[in-house]
């Protein structure tokens, strides 16, 4: 009997674990990566995100923003060669475009 019940909640688990809840099909790897293909080479970084507007909404209003620009751990990055070259690109950036980027 504990075998059983073992057994059918394995099977639930498993089903609830391989079911989509948004109703779409899977898309294939190409598909997902296909605005990649428009990446320089070698670009260390490449973001992709189907709503970035809802994702810095919710970034702009989280309370672990603030908190993590307070830490200690931000400080010390601050002060970092990849922090101070990052800032470099972005003057760089913000020169070409015209336009100041930052979180707002």
């Amino acid at each position: 009997m504990r075998m059983r019940k073992l057994i059918l909640l394995m099977a639930i688990a498993v089903l609830a674990l391989g079911h989509r809840s948004d109703g779409q099909q899977a898309r294939s790897i190409a598909d997902q990566l296909k605005l990649a293909g428009a990446m320089p080479r070698g670009a260390m970084l490449y973001l992709q995100a189907s709503d970035l507007a809802a994702l810095m909404k919710t970034w702009l209003a989280s309370p672990v923003r603030s908190q993590f620009y307070d830490s200690a751990s931000f400080a010390s990055f601050q002060k970092s060669r990849v922090y101070l070259k990052l800032q470099d690109r972005k003057k760089d950036i913000e020169t070409a475009i015209g336009i100041g980027l930052d979180e707002n």
